[in-house]
C-alpha cells in the first residue's frame, strides 16, 4: 500500500505513475479478496469435513433413545453414557445404574479416576472410563464447565509445523527484499552514473517508490493463501476416501510417516466373529449350554460390541430368561473382562465374568496348582495356534447374600473361588484386501506393525496368513527387557525390527511408539478406545479408525469414517500428494522472489538500467494468479517418506533463480546496439532501433530492449514453474512427474500470449506512465527471444537434474548431522510431547500409589468389619454399618 501510494503522490518529471499505482492497487485487492475468498473456502471445506465426524450421543426423546449431534443438546435432556464417551454436557447421574468411573484429569487434574454414584455431577469434557448409565442435562454449550474452561483461556490452537517454516520464509523473503531495495536506494542516489541521469538533482521519492514496488512485487504475500488453500483443497479429497482430518497441519506429516502401528481387530480383519460349538472346551461339571448363557449374561444385550454380538446370536435367550442381570460392568482394556451379579430364579445370586483367557485362567487357578494353570495354558495356545481367539468364563456362587452390585460382591467377605466354566473360540477373519494393502505399503517405504491384545500364537498365526512377517513379540519384553537389550538404544532398535506385539495393553502402545520416536521416527498409530488416547497423541499422526470412541477421535489427528487398512494407506498417498504441492509452491515462490532481486540488482549495478516498475508489478500479478492454481495441480504421490527440508528447497530455487537471471541479465548485453555484439544479425535480423533520447551511461541504448527483456521476463517465470514442481526433467514426463492440470497451464498460456501480443505491437506513444518508453519488437525478434528462453530452461532444468542427484546428497547428509548435533532445538511441538510423556508417567505412577494405599485400607477396614463381627454379633453389625460409612467416606472423598 505504501508503494500505492508513493507511485501517484510522487512525480517523475511532469507525470504521476497512474499505471503503477493502478496495479499496485489491484495487487492489494487481489491479495485481500484472494485471503478472504481462500479463508472462506478452507473454511467450508473444513466445516464440511467436520460434519462428517461430528459428535453424537443417544439421548431420550419421547420415551426412546435416538442418535443425535451433541450441538443439539439441550437443559432437560437425558443422555446415554457408556465407556469410552466424552461427556457432552454438564449434568447428574440418574438411576438406574448405580456407579461410573470417569476421567477428569483434562479438566482438574486429578490423575485418579473417579467413582460416580446416583446424583453426583458429571462435567462435560470429562471421559466415561468403566459402566454406563444415564445422565440428566443440565448445562451445555458455553454454560457448561468446559465451555467456561475455553471462553477464558480463548487461546488460538498452535501453528503447526508447516505453518512455522512458512512463517520464517516469508520473513526471510521480505527482509531481503528490504536489503535490496536499501542497498538499491542508496547506489542510485549516490553513484556518478545515476545521479548524471537524474541532472545532478535525484528524486529521493522516486528512489522510495521504486524500492517499495521492489518489495511490493517480491514478497510472497499469497503464501498463506495458497498453502491454506491447498491443504482444505487435500482435506476434503481426504473426506471423500472417509478419512476426516481434524488438524491440517497433520496432513503434511503423515506424508513422512516411515512406520504405521496398527490394531488388529477391525483393522487388519473383519472384526465379524463367528462362534463354533465345535470348538468351545467346557470343564466336565458344566454343559455347552451353560457356558453359552453365563457368557451372555456377561454381555451387553442393549448395546453390543462383536464378542457379545457373536455370543448372543447362538445362545438359547430361554435359558438365559431364567437369570435376573442385577449389575453389569461392561468390558474394559484394563481389567480385560466383563462382569455382571445375576440372581437364578432359585435365589442364588451369581457373580459372572468373560475375558481374556490368560485373566481368567489367573481367577480360577489357586497360586499354587501350576497344573491346571499349565493345562489351561496349552488349550489357549493349541487353539492359538489355528489363529482361534479365546475367550474364557468364570463364574462365583454367592449364595442366597444380599448383594445387588459389583462393588457390594467385591466387598463381600464370602472367601468364595472362582469356578471355572470353559472356553469360548471365536474366529475373526482377515479382511480380504489386507494382504494386498499391505504390499502396497510396502512400496510406499511404511512398515506397519500389528498391536494387538491377543495372544502371541493368534498374533503370530493372522501375521502369517497376512504375510506381514514372522517376529511378533509378546508383552514380557516390558516387564523385563531380554539380554543384550538393557540400553534405551538397543531396545529401540529392537523395537524398530519388531513385525508386531501381542497382549499389548495401553501403556505399552504408548511405550512402543514412544521408543519408535525416539528412535527418529515419524510414526502413525490407529486406536479406537479411550486408553489409547495418549498413545494417539504421542504418535507423529493419530488415527482413530472407523467406530472409535469419542475420546479416541478427540485425541486424534485423522478420523477414519470406514474400517480397514486400505482406507489409512490411502491417506497416506494422498498426504504425499498434497506435500508436494506445497513444495512445489514454496520452491517456485522463492524461486521468483530471488529471481527478480537479482534481475533488478543486475539492471541497476550493471546496466544502470531504470526498468519501468510497472511492468514488473504487472508480472507479479500474473504470476501470483499462477501461484493460487498450484492448489489443483497434477502432482504424483511418493513412492517413499517424504520430510520437509527447507534447504533442499532454497538450494534449487537459489540455484534455478541465479541462472534465469542471468539469461535475462545476458539477453540485455548481447540484444541492445550500445554494447556492439552483432547477435541478431547471426539469425538474419535487423539490429534494435537505437535512442537518441539514451545518451548516458550504460543503460541500454534502445528502447525495443526493454519489451523484449519483458517477453523474456515472463517466459523465465512461467517455465520455470515446470522446473520447480519435480525433481527430475521438468517436460520429460512419467509416473514421477505428471503433466500440470489444466488449471495451472490456462493461466500461464494467457499470461505468456498477452505479453506476447503487448511485446510486439507497443508503440513509443503509448506513453502509460512517468517511467521510461518502450517500443515493441517484431514478430521475428519475439521469436527468437522465445528461444532463448527455451534453451535457457532447458540447461537451468539440467543444472537442477544434475544438483539433485551428485549435490544435494552431500547437502542432505551435513543436513543431517546438523539436525542430530542440534537436537535440543527440537520444535516447540515436539518438546511439549516429551513433556506430556513424562506428566503421563508421573500420572501413571500416583494413580498407582494412590490405588495401593486404598487397597491397604480398605482391607484394614475389612478385617477389622470380619474381627467385630466374630466378637459382638447384632452389637457388633451395626459398628459394622459404621464403619462400612466410614469405608464410603474414604472411598470417595
Amino acid at each position: 500500500m505504501i508503494a500505492c501510494l508513493l507511485s501517484v503522490c510522487i512525480k517523475v518529471g511532469e507525470k504521476r505513475d497512474w499505471i503503477s499505482f493502478s496495479l499496485l492497487l489491484f495487487l492489494c485487492n487481489v491479495m485481500v479478496w484472494a485471503d478472504y475468498l481462500g479463508e472462506r473456502s478452507a473454511s467450508n471445506a473444513i466445516s464440511a469435513v467436520e460434519k462428517l465426524a461430528a459428535v453424537e450421543c443417544s439421548t431420550k426423546r419421547d420415551g426412546s433413545y435416538i442418535t443425535i449431534n451433541v450441538v443439539d443438546l439441550v437443559p432437560g435432556d437425558v443422555v446415554w453414557l457408556k465407556a469410552g464417551m466424552v461427556v457432552p454436557a454438564d449434568g447428574v447421574f440418574i438411576p438406574p445404574q448405580k456407579y461410573l468411573t470417569v476421567d477428569e484429569s483434562a479438566l482438574t487434574g486429578e490423575s485418579v479416576p473417579i467413582k460416580k454414584h446416583r446424583g453426583a455431577e458429571l462435567l462435560s469434557g470429562s471421559v466415561v472410563q468403566r459402566g454406563e448409565g444415564a445422565m440428566l442435562v443440565q448445562r451445555t454449550g458455553a454454560q457448561s464447565f468446559y465451555g467456561k474452561t475455553i471462553a477464558l483461556l480463548a487461546r488460538a490452537e498452535a501453528k503447526g509445523h508447516l505453518r512455522t517454516i512458512l512463517d520464517k520464509a516469508s520473513k526471510v523473503l521480505t527482509l531481503t527484499a528490504v536489503g535490496f531495495a536499501v542497498f538499491l536506494i542508496f547506489w542510485e542516489a549516490f553513484h556518478p552514473v545515476w545521479i548524471q541521469m537524474s541532472s545532478g538533482n535525484v528524486n529521493v521519492g522516486s528512489l522510495f517508490k521504486r524500492a517499495f514496488t521492489l518489495i511490493a512485487a517480491v514478497i510472497p504475500a499469497a503464501m498463506p493463501v495458497v498453502t491454506t488453500t491447498v491443504l482444505a483443497v487435500g482435506s476434503v479429497a481426504m473426506s471423500k476416501e472417509h478419512a476426516v482430518v481434524s488438524r491440517l497441519s497433520a496432513i503434511e506429516e503423515a506424508a513422512g510417516v516411515e512406520v504405521l502401528c496398527t490394531d488388529k481387530t477391525g483393522t487388519l480383519t473383519l472384526n465379524i466373529l463367528s462362534l463354533s460349538r465345535d470348538e468351545i472346551f467346557v470343564e466336565a461339571s458344566h454343559t455347552i449350554d451353560q457356558l453359552l448363557v453365563y457368557a451372555s449374561l456377561a454381555a451387553s444385550l442393549t448395546d453390543p460390541d462383536a464378542i457379545d454380538r457373536a455370543i448372543n446370536s447362538v445362545v438359547d435367550m430361554n435359558e438365559r430368561a431364567n437369570f435376573t442381570v442385577l449389575d453389569y460392568t461392561p468390558f474394559n482394556p484394563v481389567d480385560k473382562r466383563a462382569e455382571s451379579i445375576v440372581r437364578s430364579k432359585s435365589g442364588e445370586i451369581l457373580l459372572v465374568t468373560k475375558g481374556a483367557p490368560h485373566i481368567i485362567s489367573e481367577l480360577v487357578c489357586a497360586p499354587d496348582d501350576s497344573a491346571k494353570r499349565q493345562a489351561l495354558q496349552s488349550i489357549i495356545e493349541d487353539k492359538a495356534r489355528r489363529g482361534l481367539r479365546t475367550l474364557g468364563v468364570a463364574i462365583k456362587r454367592l449364595g442366597n447374600e444380599a448383594v445387588k452390585t459389583i462393588e457390594e460382591a467385591s466387598e463381600s467377605v464370602s472367601d468364595t473361588t472362582w469356578d471355572f466354566v470353559g472356553f469360548l473360540c471365536l474366529m475373526d477373519p482377515p479382511r480380504p484386501d489386507t494382504r494386498e494393502t499391505l504390499e502396497r505399503s510396502k512400496h510406499m517405504g511404511i512398515s506397519v506393525k500389528m498391536l494387538t491384545g491377543d495372544q502371541q500364537a493368534i498374533a503370530a498365526e493372522t501375521a502369517r496368513l497376512l504375510g506381514l512377517g514372522d517376529n511378533i513379540s509378546g508383552p514380557e519384553i516390558f516387564r523385563s527387557r531380554p539380554k543384550g537389550m538393557e540400553s534405551d538404544v538397543a531396545f529401540r532398535e529392537y523395537i524398530g525390527n519388531v513385525d508386531g506385539f501381542s497382549g499389548v495393553f495401553p501403556e505399552h502402545k504408548f511405550e512402543i511408539v514412544d521408543n519408535l520416536q525416539q528412535g527418529g521416527r515419524l510414526v502413525a498409530m490407529t486406536g479406537d478406545g479411550v486408553n489409547d488416547a495418549p498413545a494417539l497423541k504421542r504418535a507423529t499422526v493419530g488415527i482413530a479408525v472407523s467406530g472409535a470412541t469419542e475420546a479416541a477421535r478427540a485425541a486424534a489427528d485423522i478420523i477414519l469414517l470406514e474400517p480397514g487398512l486400505s482406507s489409512i494407506i490411502t491417506v497416506f498417498s494422498l498426504s504425499r500428494q498434497i506435500f508436494k504441492r506445497i513444495e512445489a509452491y514454496i520452491t517456485f515462490r522463492i524461486h521468483s522472489s530471488f529471481m527478480t532481486l537479482f534481475f533488478w540488482w543486475g539492471c541497476v549495478v550493471i546496466f544502470d538500467y531504470e526498468y519501468p516498475t510497472w511492468v514488473l508489478v504487472l508480472v507479479a500479478i500474473i504470476n501470483d494468479f499462477v501461484l493460487m492454481s498450484c492448489s489443483r495441480d497434477n502432482v504424483p504421490s511418493s513412492s517413499k517418506p517424504l520430510i520437509w527440508s527447507m534447504l533442499q528447497v532454497s538450494s534449487i530455487a537459489f540455484l534455478t533463480a541465479t541462472l534465469m537471471a542471468i539469461s535475462l541479465l545476458l539477453y540485455i548485453y548481447l540484444s541492445d546496439p550500445r554494447y556492439g555484439v552483432n547477435w541478431w544479425e547471426a539469425f538474419g535480423l535487423e539490429r534494435f532501433q537505437e535512442s537518441d533520447t539514451v545518451t548516458y551511461g550504460k543503460m541500454p541504448k534502445s528502447l525495443q530492449t526493454t519489451c523484449g527483456v519483458w517477453l523474456l521476463f515472463t517466459l523465465c517465470i512461467q517455465f520455470s514453474f515446470h522446473s520447480c514442481r519435480t525433481r527430475n526433467f521438468g517436460l520429460i514426463y512419467s509416473a514421477e512427474n505428471r503433466p500440470p492440470s489444466l488449471i495451472v497451464l490456462t493461466p500461464q498460456i494467457l499470461a505468456i500470449l498477452l505479453t506476447l501480443f503487448l511485446s510486439v505491437y507497443w508503440r513509443t506513444e503509448w506513453q502509460v506512465s512517468s517511467g521510461p518508453s518502450m517500443v515493441g519488437v517484431s514478430w521475428g525478434h519475439a521469436g527468437i527471444t522465445i528461444l532463448w528462453g527455451i534453451v535457457w530452461f532447458i540447461f537451468t532444468d539440467c543444472w537442477k537434474v544434475a544438483h539433485c542427484a551428485f549435490i544435494w546428497p552431500y547437502l542432505e547428509r551435513l543436513e543431517r548431522t546438523w539436525r542430530k548435533s542440534h537436537s535440543e532445538t527440537l520444535p516447540e511441538e515436539q518438546r511439549r510431547r516429551g513433556k506430556m510423556r513424562l506428566a503421563l508417567k508421573t500420572m501413571e505412577e500416583q494413580r498407582r500409589k494412590r490405588a495401593q494405599a486404598w487397597k491397604r485400607q480398605r482391607q484394614a477396614v475389612m478385617d477389622s468389619l470380619r474381627r467385630q463381627k466374630l466378637k459382638s454379633g447384632n452389637t457388633a453389625q451395626q459398628s459394622t454399618k459404621g464403619a462400612g460409612d466410614h469405608v464410603s467416606r474414604s472411598s470417595h472423598p
